[in-house]
């Protein structure tokens, strides 16, 4: 397979993982406060996007026999991805409106979507960036 397909595979699992994550932590986040929601959710769309960026990432570095550099795509994908979440929430806090869906005790999906790409870019540059060393 190619690495495109790779790639669109890591999107996609980590769409799915991350939004089952966030739905499974926002459930139990219904009567707690804003900044709770805030924090755990945040916490929950970085940990399950980063999982479902490492599931495909460790078939497309098995595939490559690259078992060694799937550590340093991991920490990439977990850096990226925090960086990704950090500027998704300066964004959430610059639009007042967008971030009412936290008060409710409810995630706004498309939350997931900075932190997943930047995650994705972060994996395949850790991985591509310990290839040629």
């Amino acid at each position: 397979m190619n690495r495109i397909s790779f790639y669109i595979y890591e999107l996609i699992s980590a769409i799915i993982i991350g939004n089952v994550g966030c739905l499974f932590v926002s459930v139990n986040l219904i009567h707690s406060s804003s900044i709770e929601t805030l924090v755990f959710s945040s916490m929950a769309i970085l940990y399950f996007t980063v999982l479902g960026i490492f599931i495909p990432g460790f078939f497309y570095s098995k595939s490559l026999n690259l078992n060694k550099t799937l550590l340093a795509g991991i920490n990439g994908a977990f850096i990226s991805s925090l960086i990704g979440l950090l500027l998704q929430l300066l964004f959430d806090f610059h639009d007042t409106p967008y971030l009412q869906s936290f008060v409710g005790g409810g995630v706004n999906h498309f939350q997931i979507w900075t932190p997943m790409i930047f995650g994705v870019i972060g994996f395949n540059i850790g991985i591509e960036r310990k290839k040629f060393n």
